[in-house]
């Protein structure tokens, strides 16, 4: 693995010319403001003075003491320690804020207004600033204050109802989808299009990005269905539940698993070719007796062959096939080597750590790895001094534990 950013210094970033503080901790905010960063936004992520963010104490740890978990989702990120409840930490949140463009947070509906720090009182210094809330449930409602973790997002939503054998249990998704999606990539959107009307109008806004609604925004074609015949959909009940021969997981002779895809009448007639079952095209979405035997028929069949086998017979057909690949074997998918999703870094502690490449190419823009995730409260000092604080002023508000 290599860090291959070539010569990128000279191009303009996407957000450029960006600053973004960040109040968040865990996993959803920093997630979002990460791919800001990424984007060339320049992140002061604010940390409570002592622990930090909270997502710094998970295992696994590197050698050297840090989080992977953190150093997964900080990178590009400047780190300064700031006790917001004190108020000469207010004063200095506020002086940051005054020429921030976008603020991000993701306390408990109301903590921030406690906090002096919310939108209202950051307007008041800096109108055109774009203000991203991200929580569970939302800024308003019956449920704004009730706390919540992934798990509660996908069952009050619909997911854990259509993800499951038909008759089983609900089953979670075993990624954090609400965390990642839902507090992640929605709030960079919304974050996006803030600054996209800012630049037409000359006004900031605030942004309510709710876990919940999200979750329930990408459930749209489980809705449609719902809306359209009044029927909720159930696991094991619709396509792509696995109530088809076509759209399946099926395990080989290897005991590893791959899956079929096949919606398309061509693609369905490709693999029913391979395995000589010229028959079963007519009948792509059998009932009762007749889906049973075909379904038996083709997990008797994939037992007779490994799955790379199977994959390179399959591909061959033009059939839409997949292994089920499990993390290590992910970061050896000749695509995912061909497209560098696995990219390292220098961190001042660990020495070269992996990461994650920027999820998507950019010609002229390209998001990039510019800087490491920062050590606890490591650029505090130089955010200071670039607000005009002199030395002896750093070393008083270091004494009076403001950060």
């Amino acid at each position: 693995m290599a860090l291959s950013v070539g010569n990128t210094e000279s191009l303009k970033e996407a957000l450029g010319g960006i600053r973004a503080l960040d109040l968040t901790r865990l996993l959803p905010g920093p997630y979002c403001t990460m791919l800001l960063a990424d984007m060339g936004a320049d992140v002061i992520k604010i940390e409570e003075p002592g622990a930090g963010d909270t997502f710094r104490l998970r295992s696994p740890r590197m050698p050297g003491g840090e989080s992977m978990h953190f150093m997964m989702i900080n990178r590009n990120k400047r780190s300064i320690t700031l006790n917001l409840k004190n108020s000469r930490g207010r004063d200095i949140f506020m002086k940051l804020a005054a020429e921030a463009d976008v603020v991000v947070e993701q306390f408990r509906p109301g903590v921030v207004s406690r906090l002096g720090v919310d939108y209202e009182s950051v307007r008041k210094v800096n109108p055109g600033v774009v203000y991203c809330s991200i929580s569970g449930y939302g800024q308003d409602g019956p449920y704004r204050l009730v706390p919540g973790h992934d798990i509660n997002y996908q069952a009050c939503t619909g997911w854990m109802s259509v993800t499951g054998p038909p008759d089983g249990p609900p089953i979670h998704c075993g990624n954090l989808v609400a965390d990642i999606a839902g507090g992640g990539l929605f709030p960079t959107i919304a974050i996006l299009s803030g600054l996209m009307a800012r630049r037409e109008t000359g006004k900031g806004q605030y942004l309510d990005v709710s876990m919940m609604d999200t979750m329930i925004h990408m459930m749209v074609l489980h809705a449609g269905y719902y809306l359209g015949t009044g029927s909720a959909p159930r696991s094991g009940t619709f396509r792509q539940s696995g109530i088809y021969p076509f759209y399946n997981t099926y395990r080989c002779r290897d005991g590893k698993y791959l899956t079929l895809g096949c919606s398309e009448p061509h693609l369905w007639a490709n693999v029913c070719k391979v395995l000589q079952r010229e028959d079963f095209i007519p009948h792509q979405f059998p009932d009762g007796s007749l889906r049973e035997e075909m379904l038996g028929f083709f997990r008797e069949a994939f037992l007779t062959r490994s799955r790379d086998q199977w994959l390179k017979i399959l591909e061959e057909a033009d059939v839409c096939v997949a292994p089920v690949l499990d993390m290590a074997e992910v970061f050896q998918h000749p695509q995912a080597v061909h497209r560098e999703m696995l990219k390292e870094v220098e961190h001042p502690l660990e020495g070269r750590i992996p990461q994650l490449s920027f999820p998507f190419k950019m010609t002229v823009t390209p998001g990039r790895i510019k800087t490491p995730p920062p050590l606890k409260g490591q650029h505090t000092d130089e955010v200071l001094r670039q607000l005009g604080f002199e030395e002896k002023e750093i070393r008083s508000i270091r004494d009076e534990g403001v950060v």
